[in-house]
């Protein structure tokens, strides 16, 4: 009985999250662990979705990801104009310095996308209360990386 159960929010799940995705232009898929964190998933890199007893499997171009359904509170589906709804006002050109790029003027929980050269999403960041996100690029080896806000991309040569 306990097995029929899983099966059916596991139906429930897919079957939510297709529609959902099919009624608005879709960007991301976050999962919201419950031992705190999130998980983000680009739905413009394909990741397919399957599941294996009671683990969910992410496979995408960028990512190998899996996790316990038992582990994830809930899940959000971010439409393209999520971010852009967010923004305060138009957020002002970064500041580069030593290694760091830092972002004013953003709304509270924008995102910022750091990839490298080959466009493997390396991670994101949020912005803070204040509208801030300090991009540290000092822990990656040195290279070229693009960082994509919500209004500006910008490559680095670290």
């Amino acid at each position: 009985m306990e097995s029929k159960s899983k099966h059916n929010r596991l139906f429930f799940f897919l079957i939510t999250l297709f529609f959902t995705c099919m009624s608005i232009q879709a960007e991301e898929l976050v999962l919201h662990l419950k031992k705190g964190g999130l998980v983000t998933f680009a739905l413009d890199k394909k990741p397919v979705l399957t599941f294996v007893n009671d683990t969910l499997v992410v496979k995408s171009e960028i990512l190998n990801y899996s996790v316990s359904i038992n582990d994830i509170e809930k899940y959000d589906i971010k439409d393209i104009s999520t971010d852009q709804k967010r923004l305060k006002n138009e957020a002002e050109t970064p500041d580069i310095y030593n290694g760091h790029v830092v972002f004013n003027n953003l709304a509270e929980g924008c995102h910022v996308y750091v990839y490298d050269i080959t466009g493997k999403l390396l991670y994101v960041n949020a912005a803070d209360q204040s509208g801030r996100i300090d991009v540290n690029l000092t822990f990656l080896p040195h290279g070229i990386y693009i960082i994509k806000s919500p209004v500006v991309s910008i490559k680095i040569n670290r």
